[in-house]
């Protein structure tokens, strides 16, 4: 995964981020990984990374902690040449 892309898709709520990552997936084959929905996961299961704060569940701890969450998620199946 030396060549794996990343994109980000930023915009307001409701502003149609998951509709437009949506699309990506089924045009492209993407893998799509939502911080909140990460963020939301370990909240739900009392992680050790997720403290309650200010904020909302996260506050700005949920930046620092994206690294560590994308780190558990499992690698999509390789393709391509």
């Amino acid at each position: 995964m030396d060549n794996a892309k990343v994109v980000f898709v930023l915009g307001a709520p409701g502003a149609g981020k998951g509709t437009q990552c949506a699309k990506i997936v089924e045009n492209f084959g993407w893998t799509h990984l939502s911080a909140g929905d990460l963020l939301r996961s370990e909240v739900a299961a009392g992680s050790e990374l997720v403290g309650r704060g200010e904020g909302g569940a996260c506050g700005w701890r949920a930046v620092h902690m994206l690294p560590t969450l994308l780190g558990r998620c499992p690698r999509p199946p390789t393709s391509g040449p």
